[in-house]
């Protein structure tokens, strides 16, 4: 993809960026995340110009045209080099810390003199950060969903929300697919075992049995993109798939994709795997629960690749616990980055730190629709992901 050249801007990245430590504080690249806010301001004469030495040389190989986009002359590969930009080519500040994300207290003192925040998936761009913004014109969020910022006041006060739903979708259908069929076939829950040289591994034509997929059904609780992407993925492996969504989808559209809508307490007493896709919002939280898994099957498989708080943790385990449901492969927790102990010690459990988009690809793609975002809310010239409704 051809990056084409802005001018009359600044940039500002604030967070970990992928220049090396010690690299300017502010610079004319967009540099890939993993970053915190980025932030956006009237571009100055004397801005430092990246260096290109000083950029990873692991990276520059995945992400040369992420790089720069601040330059006269267009970046898009093949190329050997990145330019330095000249003090007229000047258009984005970039501002980030050397080595950390920026604490919420430290966005919140620079937040007035800004015109763009851009946040990733877990800071928190509240009602109290809104309102210090007195310039803030976009919040351009590093992720699909965007439970961390408070869309609707945003909305009310003027400002744009934005988000990167097309990188997403492929890599977290996939990994949805993926904690179905190892949850279900027991294989890190084997490939542990294995590992302890026998001592708790059972070999045996009857031991070890896991679950079918090929002829089973799969329920899929939000329908958009990742969705549709996971049913596609299902239909190619030979399962049934049903959907229960806020809105039911066209004909035409569930044809296409071999889907039948249905209600969710149908989709619940049906589907030997029920997948949680949808958004996190107040009418999703807590979903499932405790009189939900009472609908499931005692054979069922629950898979949650979306927010940690669409499940009530606590009644999983204690369905987990009495044999309720059968299983369950989480991404996402319900209270942050680590699951509730009791899971940590279920072998009917696949767990995975929220990796739903961890490939460098994806990363650089999300980076760059986070710059393409900002850039074509500024500029006016490349279409921007709006967040139409919280």
């Amino acid at each position: 993809m051809k990056i084409e050249p802005v001018t009359g801007w600044s940039l500002g990245i604030s967070g970990k960026s992928l220049l090396n430590t010690g690299a300017a504080n502010r610079a004319n690249a967009c540099i890939t995340p993993p970053f915190s806010p980025i932030f956006m301001m009237p571009s100055q004469s004397d801005k430092i110009p990246v260096n290109p030495n000083e950029i990873s040389k692991p990276v520059l190989a995945e992400a040369k045209e992420a790089l720069i986009i601040s330059v006269k002359t267009a970046v898009s590969p093949p190329m050997t080099h990145l330019p330095i930009a000249t003090p007229q080519a000047i258009k984005y500040e970039v501002m980030f810390p050397e080595g950390r994300d920026f604490t919420y207290e430290e966005v919140f003192e620079m937040i007035p003199e800004y015109d763009v925040l851009c946040s990733m998936f877990d800071f928190p761009v509240n009602k109290e950060l809104i309102d210090h913004a007195s310039k803030l014109r976009l919040i351009a969020n590093y992720a699909v969903g965007y439970n961390n910022i408070d869309v609707a006041y945003a909305l009310e006060k003027g400002l744009t929300v934005a988000n990167t739903p097309d990188p997403v979708t492929a890599p977290t259908a996939n990994i949805a697919l993926g904690l179905m069929l190892d949850t279900a076939r027991r294989i890190t829950e084997c490939d542990r075992k294995l590992r302890t040289l026998g001592k708790d591994m059972k070999v045996g034509v009857l031991e070890n049995l896991g679950m079918p997929v090929t002829g089973q059904t799969l329920g899929i609780i939000g329908m958009g993109r990742i969705g549709k992407a996971l049913a596609k993925r299902a239909n190619a492996l030979g399962m049934d798939v049903i959907y229960h969504n806020r809105r039911q989808l066209c004909i035409e559209d569930e044809t296409k994709l071999n889907v039948t809508y249905v209600s969710k307490e149908e989709l619940l007493a049906k589907a030997d795997f029920v997948s949680l896709n949808a958004p996190y919002t107040p009418d999703t939280y807590h979903i499932l629960g405790e009189e939900e898994f009472k609908q499931m099957k005692p054979s069922a498989i629950l898979i949650n690749t979306a927010r940690g708080p669409l499940v009530d943790e606590h009644a999983l385990v204690k369905a987990l616990r009495e044999g309720t449901i059968h299983g369950a492969g989480l991404d996402v927790f319900e209270f942050g980055d680590y699951p509730l102990p009791e899971l940590l010690e279920m072998d009917n459990v696949v767990l995975t730190p929220h990796i739903g988009t961890q490939t460098m690809e994806t990363r650089i793609i999300m980076a760059r629709t986070v710059c393409n975002n900002v850039i074509g809310f500024l500029e006016g010239n490349r279409p921007v992901s709006r967040v139409l409704r919280p």
